[in-house]
């Protein structure tokens, strides 16, 4: 089973100590819009994904797919053509 945006958010939040109200509070939204999120009720606005992500410490792409970045695609873009 692949695992949810909710669920990466919340694990995220856990690995850095946070609760959902720090989380909430540094994010400008309520408490309970976090734990919509969390339970996959509700997802954040688009405009807070890159934030969310900055906050959490990983980036928007692994939030919305769990995907790390993998160094070799950063690698070949830096390859010259």
């Amino acid at each position: 089973m692949q695992e949810s945006i909710g669920r990466r958010i919340a694990q995220r939040r856990l690995a850095k100590g946070m609760t959902q109200e720090r989380l909430a509070r540094e994010m400008g939204v309520s408490a309970q819009a976090v734990s919509k999120w969390e339970n996959d009720l509700n997802y954040p606005d688009v405009t807070l994904l890159a934030p969310l992500a900055r906050l959490l410490e990983t980036t928007v792409d692994e939030l919305l797919t769990g995907a790390a970045a993998s160094a070799d695609v950063s690698a070949s873009a830096d390859a010259p053509a």
